[in-house]
């Protein structure tokens, strides 16, 4: 269910920079999701039913709180959305290529070079998160060889479902050519690592979600 709701507020939030009627309740699909074997029918309907109440919650929190991103955090509502890209991953400096493409999709770019990742969550994200995940660094290092410029900033921005006090969360960091150097070193090593297959795997139910299976699917690695 937490994959098909995080996507149709994805579509809620499209549609609200695109200008278009919010369809998050005919997005949200109950023949879209799996129920778990073991829920009773009713527990999985009355679930069902209260994330389209929270969903409809989450982007009216999100619409409303425009001009706070703008002026607290210089997030301008024009842009595009949904910029997909794929580009050979080179040294940004010497422009020597590293063997293989970064391929994604750009939740929006702002009219200022700003990227934007949507994300929806039950915790707010940490400070860490914005040098350990690997989008935050590896979209603005796409965006600089796409573009051939720096990215003004990376934030992500976090629709929370269990909110205390504010719920929209922002992540935001100011972009130099020293985080795109960065970037490329961080990407490096973990080529090598693929390569090297030198990775601490995980066990049980949580094996897929390993550094090692993590990065092979996100560059397309074996």
């Amino acid at each position: 269910m937490a994959l098909v709701f995080g996507s149709a507020v994805h579509k809620g939030i499209e549609d609200f920079y695109g200008g278009k009627p919010n369809t998050f309740l005919e997005d949200f699909k109950r023949k879209d999701i799996t129920k778990k074997e073991d829920q009773p029918e009713a527990d999985f309907l009355q679930e069902f039913a209260e994330h389209k109440e929270l969903g409809m919650k989450l982007l009216t929190d999100f619409v409303d709180r425009q001009s706070w991103l703008e002026h607290v955090y210089g997030i301008s509502p024009r842009g595009v959305s949904e910029q997909k890209f794929e580009i050979e991953a080179k040294n940004p400096s010497t422009n020597e290529p590293l063997g293989l493409n970064l391929k994604g999709t750009y939740d929006r770019i702002t009219s200022t070079g700003g990227i934007l990742e949507f994300k929806t969550s039950k915790k707010p994200y940490k400070k860490d998160d914005l040098d350990e995940k690997p989008q935050s660094w590896f979209y603005p290092l796409s965006f600089f060889l796409e573009r051939h410029a720096i990215p003004e900033s990376f934030s992500y921005i976090v629709l929370l479902k269990q909110r205390k006090k504010e719920p929209v969360q922002v992540l935001q960091k100011k972009l130099t050519s020293d985080d795109i150097d960065m970037a490329f070193r961080r990407l490096k090593g973990v080529v090598m690592q693929l390569k090297m297959r030198n990775w601490v795997r995980g066990n049980g139910r949580f094996e897929n979600n390993c550094d090692c299976v993590r990065f092979s699917k996100l560059f397309g690695k074996p």
